[in-house]
């Protein structure tokens, strides 16, 4: 009698997810462990804060004067060929300027999620799971209720919490590629133009 090895890992190679056309209604397709899964389109508030969070970097970046590092929205992120795994980070930071499709890990300095209310802890924790084997030094995640920021830190393998910032509150975040000051209100305040 032999026993049957069960094979964990979904059909789909990232390859697979890149020959795909981008959803047309504006979900997310991911791809971890060889499984595809689908986010529908982002909320309003989302909507709202990825933009001010690009800026929020984008003026730390040229504050601190770190040239080569530029923040991006909703790039592909080719995570591990291996491990069948490529993302859609809401924004992230870069080390390079490419007009590649797809970056690949050494590419990124930093990884951040914007939560939706309907992100399931499964989710989440393939998410953490998928930036930190892929080794993502930094990582943030914002709650849109509040919105609170939570920044963690690759150590030793694993995500180590660095800071959290709520609403209300002006902190400065370290766990980056430079210091970040700011009030996560900010984030999802509507502005007038």
């Amino acid at each position: 009698m032999s026993a049957e090895v069960v094979n964990p890992m979904g059909p789909y190679t990232v390859q697979d997810w890149l020959d795909e056309d981008p959803p047309p209604d504006g979900s997310k397709r991911e791809l971890i462990l060889g499984k595809i899964y689908m986010s529908p389109a982002a909320s309003g508030d989302h909507n709202v804060i990825v933009p001010e969070l690009y800026a929020l970097f984008k003026s730390a970046l040229l504050l601190s004067g770190r040239r080569g590092l530029r923040p991006v929205v909703t790039v592909n992120a080719r995570l591990s060929t291996a491990r069948r795994t490529a993302v859609i980070p809401d924004v992230a930071i870069i080390n390079r300027s490419s007009s590649a499709v797809a970056f690949t890990p050494d590419e990124f300095e930093l990884v951040a999620e914007v939560w939706s209310p309907g992100n399931s802890n499964a989710e989440r924790v393939r998410k953490f799971d998928a930036y930190a084997q892929a080794g993502i030094r930094y990582f943030w995640t914002v709650e849109q209720d509040g919105p609170v920021v939570d920044a963690f830190e690759l150590r030793a393998g694993r995500y180590k919490h660095a800071a959290t910032l709520r609403a209300g509150t002006v902190g400065t975040i370290t766990a980056a590629p430079v210091p970040v000051k700011f009030d996560p209100a900010e984030l999802l305040t509507d502005k007038l133009f």
